[in-house]
């Protein structure tokens, strides 16, 4: 397949669009070329799934009716990805209180779609994959109430570890955004604990959950706890350790 065809492709996978041939053959092409992977799996897929004029949110069973037209945009992400995971922005307060080095928001790119990774589990449900995407395209047109209540609904029902795992960091994100720190916190410790049992297996995921306590233990002044996660963040050179640094540079001046 060429690489315009894979792209199309991939908007039918998310789309639930493919039988089991075409989502082998797709399969092929991601474990031959992990460029193709990381398009399919960047958040970037589901904002453009919103803005394409056909997906409509308030339909449980929206389908996008023709292929999203992100090839530019794909490649640019793509490019992006091979310096970095992933990118977050960030702004810092400015002050004399350690809380006031936290970050003010959490950008809502560092949202997780649905499970990337195909699924052996008999209980792992593509529709719910589908509502988690659905709850993601909310937050990004700015409805992350309703998003929060869209993931919540979803875990009304019993879910796999890995689906549920997303859905509370998701829900951590959207928490303190809004300002519910003691919420985020709950979230994100729950991810932080069930990291392995979830079967995450992302170091990028674990990095940005120590990250993201660190900033919520600020909030909370929980100091010991911040320096425990800030320091763990410097020593393992995560991509967030030159932050990290500058964070306990501060708050220990």
């Amino acid at each position: 397949m060429t690489e315009k065809e894979i792209i199309i492709q991939i908007t039918r996978y998310i789309n639930g669009d493919l039988n089991y041939r075409e989502e082998d053959q797709l399969w092929v092409e991601f474990l031959k070329n992990p460029h193709y992977y990381h398009l399919f799996e960047t958040e970037l897929n589901l904002a453009d799934l919103y803005q394409n004029k056909n997906f409509r949110l308030d339909q449980d069973d929206a389908v996008v009716r023709e292929p999203v037209r992100l090839y530019k945009v794909w490649i640019t992400a793509a490019a992006a990805l091979l310096v970095a995971a992933a990118l977050f922005l960030f702004s810092v307060r400015s002050g004399d209180s350690p809380s006031d080095f936290a970050m003010s928001a959490i950008d809502t790119t560092e949202l997780l779609g649905g499970t990337v990774l195909r699924s052996e589990d008999p209980e792992h449900s593509p529709q719910t994959d589908r509502d988690i995407n659905r709850a993601i395209a909310l937050a990004f047109n700015g409805e992350e109430e309703r998003a929060q209540q869209r993931f919540l609904q979803i875990l009304e029902q019993p879910v796999p570890a890995i689906q549920e795992f997303r859905i509370l960091y998701n829900l951590g994100i959207l928490a303190y955004n809004d300002g519910s720190i003691d919420l985020a916190a709950e979230y994100f410790e729950a991810v932080h604990e069930s990291y392995d049992t979830a079967e995450a297996e992302d170091e990028y995921l674990r990095e940005n959950i120590r990250w993201y306590l660190a900033n919520i233990y600020l909030l909370q002044g929980e100091k010991d706890q911040v320096l425990q996660l800030l320091n763990q963040l410097v020593k393992s050179e995560s991509i967030h350790a030159e932050e990290a640094n500058r964070v306990l540079a501060n708050i220990n001046s």
